[in-house]
């Protein structure tokens, strides 16, 4: 029995705003990719393929490790329902279980590893 997985990467911008701004063209774009996700996953669903995206926030980077101020570190910190920032591996992880055959169920779902962030 043939299948597909198709995992598209998108942010919690998507969904909610953070920092002081400058993000608008590219959580409309992330915002695009979810569209697509849901869209594209009733397009080919017949065809064994599942679609899913993964919209990760509050993940420590290289990059976020350099933008962030250690006041505003503090404050995201203290929004995170966990208390903690998430790794690339918290988001890596999510790619596994979407591209398992246990979750040829799963299709049109956009994935939050946020760390509850959104769910506020």
């Amino acid at each position: 029995n043939r299948h597909g997985r198709i995992i598209n990467l998108s942010t919690q911008l998507a969904q909610r705003a953070v920092g002081g701004g400058g993000f608008a063209a590219y959580a409309a774009t992330k915002g695009a990719v979810e569209s697509l996700t849901r869209a594209l996953a009733s397009e080919v669903g017949a065809h064994g393929i599942t679609v899913n995206a993964i919209a990760p926030g509050g993940i420590e980077t290289d990059m976020s490790k350099d933008v962030m101020t250690p006041e505003y570190r503090t404050r995201r910190l203290a929004e995170l329902p966990l208390r903690r920032f998430g790794s690339v591996e918290d988001v890596a992880y999510c790619a596994v279980v979407l591209a398992a055959d246990e979750a040829g169920y799963l299709t049109g779902q956009i994935l939050h590893p946020s760390g509850g962030w959104v769910s506020g």
